[in-house]
């Protein structure tokens, strides 16, 4: 099963950000698993469909900084931070 990190708005997956790749790149499993133990908020908008993830967003992003991102494609990591930093209507939709 792949995985795609989309940065998106809450409003419709379709408005991604456009300087953001979600295709499937090396380190992309392990980044999400190290994003579920980072301090998030989530918004559940699945609308009660059980297999739906929530969108996240960071709440420190000092704390997202400092932490141990998969050394593949490690810029794509800190690039990520800085698009959620720069622009609060973003949001991280994980697609399994």
């Amino acid at each position: 099963m792949g995985l795609n990190i989309l940065v998106t708005k809450l409003s419709s997956l379709r408005d991604s950000h456009p300087d953001w790749d979600d295709m499937k790149y090396g380190g992309d499993r392990q980044a999400a698993l190290l994003m579920h133990s980072l301090p998030i908020e989530t918004v559940d908008l699945s609308t009660g469909y059980p297999d739906v993830e929530p969108y996240y967003r960071p709440t420190d992003f000092a704390a997202w900084r400092d932490a141990p991102w998969p050394e593949e494609n490690s810029d794509r990591w800190q690039h990520l931070i800085n698009i959620l930093e720069a622009d609060p209507s973003y949001w991280i939709y994980l697609s399994y």
